[in-house]
């Protein structure tokens, strides 16, 4: 590379920074749950159409993995927002349950375009700038960041609510369009190209499905893709549960702004934590907490059970710049985002059967039970994995 191109490449980085301000500026998350069930769907069809979601997203998880990796990172990312910009107004506007599932299938699309791609791009760029030990830190840092969005836009999106639930909605449609305007400022990093040319489709799906399920990262993507569906689950539960203790909906806003500072303060120190801890003890704490904090949740309905919740950001906060890091170092840049589709994939597959399980259970059996039993089910998932992992497992140097 010139070093004009050094220099253009070096601003991915703060770019990327920006990029997660705005796409995580979420005014609608904080009454995500609730939107849904006031247009009258029950607990059951609110994770019928997550699961639609997720068969979409499945779907698509490798095709647009595959696109990132051999045509364009940066187009993936902009097709994204193409794609999902006309879904959110369509989704404030309808009733009916039909066209709200239709609408978020499509945005099931948008999602797999930005599966593993946002990460590729970053863990690419310093590659290119020789600076890929630092991916750890610099995604830690850019996820603190989010979590400052998200906590901005949750006490604003919790303000519109008050006024009008689809208000916080309408917001996250704006920053959809600053999230736009980002992407195309953003400059393809080369790495990406060292996939050979004339290797078809199938069988770089083949080969990065090998990478997956066989490769030095089998271990964590299987990993990353069980324990995430918990941290999944939990999350889309966060309402209801709050709802359960009583805890007003004006204070949703205030208390998902400090849920994500936490979170974000964590994933800002993660690379400390795990230098501390080791990458194994590391790996079986994230999701202790996380189970923790769901049976106190269960066992525990009162006003101040807010506070259990979290145990969720802080869990997250640890586990997402960790895991990441686990993965890029053990996969070439060729495959890299196809790969991380693989991973969600299966994320999306666990999600898509067993979210209306959980949904029923909540329907059928109320909320405490089904937390109960998420939080029993993943303490034993964690030390299976711990009980598996192998103490030799080391980050390889990934080629092409």
């Amino acid at each position: 590379m010139t070093p004009s191109d050094t220099a253009r490449l070096r601003q991915n980085v703060a770019r990327f920074y920006l990029l997660q301000w705005f796409s995580n500026a979420q005014f609608h998350l904080v009454v995500y749950t609730l939107f849904l069930l006031s247009k009258g769907f029950d607990t059951r069809q609110f994770f019928t159409i997550e699961s639609a979601y997720a068969l979409v997203a499945l779907l698509m998880e490798v095709p647009t993995g595959a696109f990132s990796d051999r045509q364009s990172r940066k187009w993936s990312l902009i097709l994204a927002s193409i794609v999902s910009l006309p879904v959110v107004p369509v989704i404030i506007l309808s009733d009916s349950f039909a066209v709200v599932l239709v609408a978020m299938s499509v945005g099931g699309i948008s999602a797999a375009f930005v599966s593993g791609t946002d990460e590729s791009l970053l863990y690419d760029t310093l590659r290119a700038l020789d600076r890929e030990e630092e991916f750890k830190q610099v995604l830690g840092k850019s996820q603190w960041y989010g979590s400052l969005a998200m906590a901005i836009s949750g006490v604003i999106g919790g303000l519109l609510a008050q006024i009008d639930l689809s208000y916080a909605w309408w917001a996250y449609f704006v920053a959809g369009i600053g999230t736009l305007i980002v992407k195309f400022t953003l400059r393809e990093p080369p790495f990406f190209r060292e996939t050979i040319k004339d290797e078809s489709y199938l069988k770089h799906v083949r080969q990065s499905l090998r990478l997956a399920f066989s490769g030095d990262a089998a271990y964590f993507v299987l990993y990353g893709a069980i324990i995430w569906l918990f941290f999944s689950l939990g999350f889309w539960l966060w309402q209801p549960y709050l709802k359960l203790i009583g805890l007003p909906v004006s204070a949703y806003g205030f208390l998902y702004a400090a849920l994500n500072l936490v979170g974000g303060y964590v994933s800002k120190q993660a690379h400390r934590i795990e230098s501390r801890l080791g990458m194994r003890r590391a790996l079986l704490l994230t999701p202790l907490m996380l189970a923790l904090a769901l049976v106190l949740e269960s066992r525990f309905v009162f006003i101040l059970g807010f506070l259990f919740i979290a145990l969720h950001s802080v869990a997250s906060g640890l586990f997402s710049p960790l895991l990441a890091d686990a993965i890029h170092a053990r996969i070439p840049s060729s495959r890299r985002a196809t790969v991380l589709s693989i991973k969600n994939m299966a994320n999306s597959v666990l999600f898509m059967a067993l979210s209306p399980l959980l949904g029923h259970v909540v329907d059928r059996y109320a909320l405490p039970s089904a937390l109960l039993a998420m939080g029993a089910l993943l303490v034993v998932t964690s030390f299976v994995f711990s009980a598996l992992y192998r103490a030799e497992r080391r980050p390889a140097e990934a080629g092409p």
